[in-house]
């Protein structure tokens, strides 16, 4: 249940991060395509037009809605696949015609029809700072421990204890963060018609 909860807070702070990727922080959109419409010639249209941006080539990211990796994944299965591209489309996206792929299909609902970005690290400033319990406090805690995700670099906390007036167990995973826009030309909004 706790990985269930902690995995649940997880994509609320990314949500919420993410709120920020709006045209008044990030300008027009790069792409307006619906998901049946784009496939791997979209990407190398992307790739093309990063590249004249001048953008560094590592690391450069592609995050997408499950739609639109279905129709790429299909497009590459059509085109040989594995023997085509080196890695079978039934699996993960690898690193890509330049960009690391992932999906989210929780995009901020703001009414600008946001299905995914192409973005470079400094797009988006985050910081996370576990709130160590104060001394008193940590005498009542059974546990505290801080665990950081390798895959989203989220640090979340962990603390459980007893009531002994109520016979109760107590856990709390909690995540304190902040962010903020970085840089506005480190991401590319893709959006749908």
């Amino acid at each position: 249940m706790g990985r269930l909860k902690g995995a649940k807070l997880a994509e609320d702070v990314l949500l919420d991060i993410l709120s920020v990727i709006t045209k008044e922080n990030f300008g027009d959109a790069i792409l307006t395509r619906n998901a049946a419409d784009f496939d791997t010639d979209d990407i190398i249209d992307l790739e093309t037009k990063i590249d004249e941006l001048e953008w560094p080539d590592s690391p450069r990211g592609m995050l997408l809605k499950s739609s639109y990796m279905a129709n790429v994944k299909k497009d590459i299965k059509t085109s040989g696949g594995l023997s085509t591209f080196g890695f079978s489309p039934l699996g993960e996206l690898p690193n890509l015609m330049g960009f690391s792929f992932s999906k989210f299909n929780r995009l901020p609902d703001n009414g600008e029809k946001l299905q995914g970005f192409i973005v470079y690290p400094s797009a988006i400033m985050v910081a996370l700072a576990p709130i160590a319990p104060t001394a008193n406090v940590m005498k009542q805690l059974s546990t505290y421990t801080t665990y950081t995700d390798p895959q989203t670099g989220l640090t979340f906390e962990y603390r459980a204890w007893g009531d002994a007036d109520t016979d109760a167990s107590k856990e709390i995973i909690e995540c304190n963060y902040g962010f903020g826009v970085g840089e506005k030309a480190a991401l590319k909004r893709i959006v749908s018609e």
